[in-house]
């Protein structure tokens, strides 16, 4: 039974990719700064550990593969980003090559771009330390997921389009999204990863829209009426800088635009992934 350390353990997309690949033969140990529950019982061992500062207590040499989904994805800093996205794998990377460690794989995400900020910036690094220490990784690189619990991105979006008349949203942004359930993500991962074989992996949904025509979209899909307000850019561009100072908890980040607006790539999904409409009607 191959033995695999899965960072980022706690999350609801990398629980639904271990499960899908125990049948497979895998066995997990997982770390999390969270304490284990009852959602993390697929693991067969379970470590509560800082990565930035605890990673010393766990022992590489046990693990054949390691699933590397750790990540900063929200702060108001590049160092912040830096401290979980490009040190601690660094780290990571070292010390699974100096103990052995056969196989690899970077969770990453489709935003990681050139020009989108300070989170795509750090993951593009992460990339390309992964690569240095594991050329033949696996790069995962999902796309906007819903459908999880956290009432964020997509999902607080379905949200307030279920139940607000009226939307604001970012004008003037022409990058589309391309959405993919997180059931359906779960299920490509996991398929990618069991194939062993090294590359990029976009993991993105069959439909592309840009924030207001994905709007519109969801109004279409759950039969509502709705206003979509444009906040214009150079509104959000002074509220992103401000942020950088003061921190305040409304969903904006000072990198945030930035990520909205830089062109990111898009593949073309197995037939199995569904639609939006398909998966909420």
């Amino acid at each position: 039974m191959q033995q695999v350390l899965v960072t980022g353990a706690s999350s609801k997309l990398i629980q639904g990719v271990c499960a899908n690949l125990m049948k497979d033969g895998f066995q997990f140990t997982g770390v999390s700064r969270t304490k284990k529950n009852k959602d993390s019982n697929l693991y067969a061992e379970w470590i509560s550990a800082d990565l930035s500062t605890e990673i010393n207590s766990i022992n590489f040499s046990k693990f054949q593969t390691i699933i590397h989904a750790a990540a900063c994805t929200h702060a108001f800093s590049y160092e912040a980003y830096k401290k979980i996205n490009v040190d601690v794998t660094q780290e990571i990377v070292t010390k699974a090559k100096a103990s052995g460690v056969e196989n690899f794989i970077f969770i990453s995400s489709r935003a990681a771009v050139n020009n989108g900020g300070w989170y795509a910036a750090t993951k593009l690094e992460a990339e390309k330390i992964v690569l240095e220490h594991f050329p033949n990784a696996i790069i995962i690189k999902p796309s906007e997921i819903y459908g999880g619990t956290k009432q964020e991105g997509i999902d607080a979006l379905i949200e307030k389009v279920k139940n607000k008349k009226f939307i604001f949203y970012p004008s003037g942004i022409n990058d589309k999204m391309y959405p993919i359930q997180i059931d359906d993500a779960t299920d490509y991962i996991a398929k990618i990863i069991g194939n062993n074989k090294s590359g990029d992996y976009i993991v993105n949904g069959p439909e592309g829209f840009t924030m207001l025509e994905l709007i519109h979209h969801l109004a279409k899909t759950f039969n509502k009426k709705i206003i979509a307000i444009p906040i214009p850019q150079f509104v959000l561009r002074i509220i992103c800088f401000l942020q950088q100072f003061l921190k305040l908890k409304i969903g904006i980040y000072p990198d945030q635009l930035k990520r909205l607006i830089a062109p990111k790539p898009n593949s073309v999904p197995p037939s199995y992934i569904r639609t939006i409409k398909e998966t909420l009607s």
